[in-house]
């Protein structure tokens, strides 16, 4: 079983909701999830709204998660921290 820890915002100048998602396989990687939200919000152009889930898949990839629960199936999956900011708008 993999655990996704998902963290969603939407991306205004996508017209759509993004997304990154963490597989969590030990605590270090729940310290990556909380440092890269943090990074995230302290580099956004602006008051961002972040929200994160937590579910349970067969395997790594994107496509389960959007099988397994419908809410995740018009998210646009990005793949770093620096490319979801840039979605969002960062300052810099």
């Amino acid at each position: 079983m993999y655990k996704h820890y998902i963290v969603i915002s939407s991306a205004f100048t996508l017209g759509t909701r993004i997304a990154l998602d963490y597989i969590i396989e030990n605590d270090n990687d729940i310290e990556t999830v909380k440092q890269d939200m943090k990074y995230i919000q302290g580099n956004a152009q602006n008051d961002i709204h972040l929200s994160s889930h937590f579910i349970s898949t067969n395997s790594k990839d994107w496509e389960p998660v959007e099988k397994i629960d419908v809410f995740f199936s018009n998210v646009k999956l990005i793949n770093t921290k620096k490319e979801f900011l840039k979605y969002i708008g960062s300052r810099y």
